[in-house]
Formats: structure tokens, C-alpha cells, sequence
């Protein structure tokens, strides 16, 4: 379903994009986070896993005051060729838990260099159902594929990444929770603004 209450735009995806480090494949042996983070920023609360392929690929949701019901689909990904022309362009990703796959469309909606080889890529707008939720929550991993359309995934050189999902759960309640705290305080605010204008 087309997120239409809380889509991200090319600040918000600039913003986003810099706003966790993002690891680079092949820069250490480590493995990959199998933890969910959590960040907030001015009224948006993103819950996120790294790929278990590329540690910098990211996949999660976003959460944002005024639309706290809305589970807003987040994947960064990276490459060694320029998109900047493909922005706005309607992708699909494919999303496999265990034996069921699903395809979602997602925008483009940002990219930003990481090192003079490397762009990182922000998708987003998409809100996830709560099947899709159900099916997250009780998954032991998800597997994302950039499936499309053939203009976009041909600029990518590693169409296909997975992120555990230990943890989902609790990080959506976390963020749930914390979007909840800034509507009230918010709401707060302007009955407080209200009071003294009167």
C-alpha cells in the first residue's frame, strides 16, 4: 500500500542516509548486527536491521508524528554507479520470509556519496499491511531483492540482501512507543500555546 501520511522526501532521505554510519562491503571481517536500532529525529522514529551481505544495507521502517499507525518501508542500499537521474523512479523490491515472497513497490527517493566510489541509495513509501507486519514479526529472516524495474537494478552490483529479524518486534514497539510520546507532547505544546494566546 502506497504510504500517503508519512512519505519521505529527498531531505528527509539525505537526512536519513547520513544519520547512522554506514559500513562499507569488505571493510571488516566482522559479521554483520543481528540487533534492530532505533533512531528518532525530529518527529521520526526509523527501526532498522544492517544486511547480513553488506553491512551498509540497510532495511526497516520509519515511524513519524501525526501518522504513529503508519509503518513506512525504509531500505538504503549502495553502489559504485550514479542514480541521481532515477529519483522519483517507482522500484519493486521482493520480500521472502521463509517460503512466502512478496513484491512492493518503493520511490527512490534519495542518494548521497559515500566515498568518491560509492552512493548510498534511500527507498521508501511504501506502507507495509499488517500481513506484512505478522509475516516480519514471526520470521526468522527477511531476504530483499531489488527486482525492478531493469533501468535501476542494472546499476546495482549486489541485487540481494538478508537481515534477520530477531528483534523486529520489540524495535517496533519501541518506535511505536516513542512516536506516541511525541504526538502527546506535541499536542501538549499547542493546547499550551492555545492557553496563552487566549
Amino acid at each position: 500500500m502506497r504510504s500517503s501520511h508519512s512519505r519521505v522526501g529527498p531531505f528527509l532521505a539525505a537526512v536519513l542516509l547520513l544519520l547512522l554510519p554506514v559500513g562499507i562491503r569488505g571493510a571488516s571481517d566482522e559479521p554483520a548486527s543481528t540487533e534492530w536500532l532505533n533512531d528518532d529525529w525530529d518527529g521520526m522514529h526509523r527501526f532498522i536491521s544492517q544486511g547480513t551481505i553488506v553491512k551498509g544495507h540497510k532495511f526497516g521502517f520509519i515511524k513519524q508524528q501525526g501518522s504513529c499507525d503508519v509503518d513506512n518501508l525504509w531500505l538504503s542500499w549502495s553502489t559504485t554507479q550514479q542514480v541521481s537521474d532515477l529519483e522519483a523512479v517507482e522500484a519493486r523490491i521482493q520480500l521472502t520470509v521463509a517460503t512466502t515472497s512478496i513484491q512492493v513497490p518503493v520511490e527512490l527517493v534519495g542518494s548521497a556519496p559515500l566515498t568518491p566510489t560509492t552512493t548510498v541509495v534511500a527507498f521508501s513509501n511504501f506502507a507495509a499491511g499488517e500481513e506484512l507486519v505478522k509475516l516480519l514479526s514471526n520470521g526468522g529472516e527477511v531476504v530483499v531483492k531489488l527486482a525492478g524495474p531493469e533501468e535501476l537494478v542494472s546499476r546495482f552490483e549486489v541485487l540481494e540482501d538478508r537481515f534477520a529479524l530477531g528483534g523486529f518486534a520489540a524495535s517496533r514497539e519501541a518506535a511505536e512507543a516513542a512516536c506516541q510520546r511525541d504526538r502527546e507532547g506535541s499536542e501538549a505544546s499547542a493546547d499550551a500555546r492555545e492557553g496563552v494566546d487566549r
